[in-house]
């Protein structure tokens, strides 16, 4: 059937009233069925995107879950807090894609300190605080969800404690607490406002991690600080001790006041510090050892060869500090007024601390600018006065012992106490089979020159002239005023060559001392005597014998020399009656073996 045919067929169909009544109803119902299939597809449609943005959001939720989960093992095996803010907010903007955040911390609930940002002018914000303060403000922070700090316009809601706070800075209209079981100890702060439901309960949760992260982290730290703490109480209760054992063995009043007062700067590592005395008869202050300052002058200060500043009780902040008998701290010494600074000071911090006796001052402990720019605290100056108390008793002993064991005017040992180290020496020398010499020394002229200017121009004499030999020989020598103003000098391990080099080296510093006393100009000389174990004696009083010899030999041939003694120069010596005394000739000198059993300590 051709197309022409058909159409004849439909149009006769079409032209029946009975077909065409049957079609319309069969349209009818096809319509009818296509409008209900049609409904329900856009239903099926309908259903399908919702199940997709479920799915979606789903997909979004496992997805912030896992990265939440992933964050708490980062979070976990990191102890650092700085580490910690640094992957926290890396998280924070990747996710979200923000472009401002700052994070603050608290370690103690008042205060939340800025600790870290990205987005922002660091150096602008980095002093950034937040003070807790009771009101609206803190119970949203305390209630641990996030909040806008701004309204739908842009404008604060609490101007008056980002004022109070300086808190504009951080730019940010939403805040997110960071909450642990106990407190909050955290606060995120957004530039973003118009964060998504979601958006928001991911921050709410990575929040919470983060808290406990840092929260551990604090009790980390908390517990190294109080371990570092702990080993630096044990390493000074251990110096404490190490300085109390070794004060029971010096009785050398200089070698203590050195090592008191280089423990004391080690303890509290301090760059400089001193040790002053009290000088009771002028009620002044004296520097006796120092540190911190060129070395040369140190050892000079050390010797007595620099006068020091003498400071009057209750002079400046040692004076203040001597007089009260109370320790003081200065943590800034460029702004308290009690420190008088002068342009060579170059002091940041110190502590001054009074060497006590009971109730008596008898000096005091200076320390000065600790190192690395840190300020001294509570705890080194407990430190410190701790070590004074200790301190100052060895000290007071060293005293007692040193004026027991010499000369009041010349401060060199006395005769009984010379005596005492010399027979310890001769024994150690014979054990080792060292030589030992020994110094004779004579002021020349020394009745005249008493005659002339007087005692206490003679007094003056003997002192500097004791003075020259404190400072000239080795720390290992022993001087000694031997009687009027005859001295006498112990030089172990030294022979005869050695001693005429040193007695040459006091001979010419004398011979160039020039004094004043009463506007007069006062000069003298001196003569020595040298005499050398074993090569001349073998024991104390042959030595001294000798020397003895030696130096009359030096005056009778014209004073101011040196002269050590040689039986094979003369045979008879004029001692200081005019009597002429025969030299012995002495049998060869025997030395004691090594292995001797004789104890060099006996």
């Amino acid at each position: 059937m051709d197309g022409n045919n058909l159409e004849t067929l439909e149009l006769a169909i079409v032209d029946s009233p009975e077909n065409s009544s049957y079609l319309q109803k069969q349209i009818k119902r096809l319509q009818e069925r296509i409008r209900i299939l049609e409904e329900e597809n856009l239903d099926l449609l309908g259903r399908i995107r919702d199940l997709k943005a479920q799915t979606k959001r789903l997909d979004e939720r496992v997805f912030d879950l896992f990265t939440i989960s992933q964050a708490g093992k980062v979070f976990t095996g990191t102890p650092d807090t700085m580490r910690l803010a640094e992957i926290l907010l890396s998280m924070v903007t990747e996710r979200l894609g923000l472009k401002k955040v700052v994070l603050l911390l608290s370690k103690d609930e008042a205060n939340f300190r800025y600790t870290h940002s990205i987005g922002l002018d660091r150096e602008k914000i980095k002093h950034t605080v937040y003070r807790k303060k009771e009101g609206l403000f803190w119970q949203l922070i305390a209630n641990a969800d996030p909040f806008p700090v701004v309204d739908i316009e842009g404008s604060l809601r609490f101007p008056s404690i980002f004022q109070e706070n300086q808190l504009t800075d951080l730019q940010s209209s939403t805040w997110i607490p960071m909450k642990t079981k106990n407190r909050a100890i955290g606060i995120i702060t957004l530039e973003e406002q118009n964060l998504e439901y979601p958006e928001m309960q991911f921050l709410t949760q990575l929040a919470g991690q983060a808290a406990v992260a840092f929260e551990t982290a604090f009790l980390y730290q908390a517990i190294e600080d109080s371990r570092k703490e702990l080993d630096r109480q044990m390493h000074n209760l251990s110096i404490l001790y190490d300085i109390g054992k070794a004060m029971n063995f010096i009785d050398d009043l200089t070698k203590l006041l050195v090592l008191i007062l280089d423990q004391a700067i080690e303890v509290v590592e301090a760059a400089k510090g001193s040790l002053m005395l009290l000088d009771e008869r002028r009620d002044e202050l004296i520097v006796r050892v120092v540190r911190g300052i060129e070395k040369s002058t140190e050892e000079k200060i050390l010797r007595g060869e620099i006068d020091c500043t003498r400071i009057k009780l209750g002079e400046g902040i040692a004076g203040r500090v001597a007089k009260t008998g109370e320790p003081l701290l200065i943590t800034d010494a460029t702004t308290d007024t009690r420190f008088l600074a002068s342009k060579m000071s170059n002091v940041q911090n110190l502590m001054c601390v009074p060497l006590k006796v009971y109730d008596d001052t008898i000096g005091v402990i200076n320390m000065s600018n600790k190192k690395n720019n840190r300020p001294f605290t509570q705890d080194d100056l407990q430190i410190i006065t701790t070590l004074a108390s200790q301190a100052a008793v060895a000290i007071n002993n060293a005293r007692l012992y040193e004026m027991a064991v010499t000369d009041g005017l010349t401060k060199l040992f006395i005769r009984r106490h010379f005596m005492q180290k010399f027979d310890e020496e001769l024994r150690r020398a014979r054990r080792y089979s060292h030589e030992i010499s020994l110094l004779m020394i004579d002021i020349d002229h020394f009745k005249n020159l008493n005659d002339t200017y007087g005692h206490q121009a003679g007094d003056l004499v003997l002192i500097e002239v004791a003075k020259i030999f404190k400072q000239k020989i080795r720390s290992t020598d022993f001087a000694c005023r031997y009687g009027g103003e005859e001295f006498c000098i112990l030089l172990p391990e030294t022979g005869t060559t050695g001693a005429k080099v040193i007695a040459e080296r006091l001979r010419h510093e004398v011979d160039d001392m020039r004094l004043t006393f009463e506007t007069r100009d006062i000069t003298c000389t001196i003569s020595i005597g040298v005499a050398t174990f074993p090569r001349d004696a073998n024991d104390t009083k042959e030595l001294i014998r000798k020397a003895d010899l030696a130096l009359y030999t030096a005056k009778e041939a014209g004073r101011n020399q040196v002269v050590s003694f040689s039986p094979e120069d003369r045979s008879q010596i004029t001692d200081e009656f005019g009597k002429e005394t025969a030299v012995l000739e002495l049998p060869e000198v025997e030395t004691l073996p090594q292995d001797s059993p004789y104890d060099e300590d006996e």
